[in-house]
């Protein structure tokens, strides 16, 4: 495109110095046209997905080390997790390999210290919220008062979607808009001087809000919370308290967090 501008620009019609231009190059850069498997952001969150699979996979394997079958299970997954981390950083996305950075240190401290952490977890978790609480605040805040995000264009555009679909959500509460319909919602609700239409706010929370409603975003958090429920298990009469199969599930709960922030 960059060789020859004209002679790609005519093959869709587009007039040259147009906004269409500009949205064309918007989305060729960010390798969100046709010709490309799927954007950096989404496959650098299926990337993120395997590669905590695969941590989980690993420790997992790790703690029932001595045998030789767990070696070579170790071997294998430890080559495959590898593996999806090279094409995690092959995707060149920011989010996801910021939040595959930012997630590390996390996962470690749970895998060391989750009995500490699980015997306070209810402060913790308040802790957390509060925290999520006046970080949203403080972005909201910013947006309002400079009608975008701090940041490049993705950000301005991002203020717009998030806009828009707040808007949405609070005249659809309950149960939202229905799976699949908001493309054709959104319509009804973008800033006119937006450049961009989308078939996704680009925030997991808004998209499930939009689409489900209150109801179905209280469904997920249950669906998360899940993982966290300590299971107890009887063991020739001595109680012990843990989470089931707690390393696979540590670490494709750390995957899912970590897509979830990319």
């Amino acid at each position: 495109y960059e060789k020859n501008p004209d002679a790609m620009l005519r093959q869709f019609g587009i007039e040259r110095g147009s906004l269409e231009q500009w949205q064309y190059e918007h989305r060729l850069r960010s390798k969100d046209v046709s010709g490309f498997l799927t954007t950096s952001n989404s496959a650098g969150s299926f990337f993120l997905l395997a590669v905590f699979a695969g941590v989980g996979l690993c420790m997992e394997a790790w703690r029932a080390r001595g045998r030789e079958e767990t070696l070579v299970a170790l071997v294998c997954t430890g080559l495959v997790t590898a593996v999806s981390l090279a094409g995690l950083l092959m995707t060149q996305s920011k989010g996801a390999i910021g939040a595959f950075f930012l997630i590390v240190p996390i996962l470690t401290v749970c895998v060391r210290w989750g009995g500490t952490i699980w015997k306070y977890r209810v402060m913790l978790t308040v802790a957390a919220a509060v925290c999520a609480a006046a970080a949203i605040a403080a972005m909201v805040a910013y947006g309002q008062r400079h009608g975008r995000l701090p940041g490049g264009n993705s950000m301005l555009v991002r203020w717009q979607y998030w806009t828009a679909s707040a808007q949405m959500a609070v005249e659809h509460p309950l149960l939202g808009i229905g799976g699949g319909n908001f493309a054709t919602h959104y319509m009804q609700y973008k800033n006119p001087a937006a450049p961009e239409t989308v078939a996704d706010p680009h925030n997991w929370v808004l998209s499930i809000l939009c689409r489900f409603g209150v109801l179905g975003l209280l469904a997920m958090a249950a669906a998360m919370a899940f993982v966290f429920r300590g299971q107890r298990t009887e063991d020739r009469g001595q109680r012990t308290e843990g989470w089931s199969e707690r390393f696979l599930w540590v670490g494709i709960l750390a995957g899912v967090l970590a897509t979830l922030m990319a």
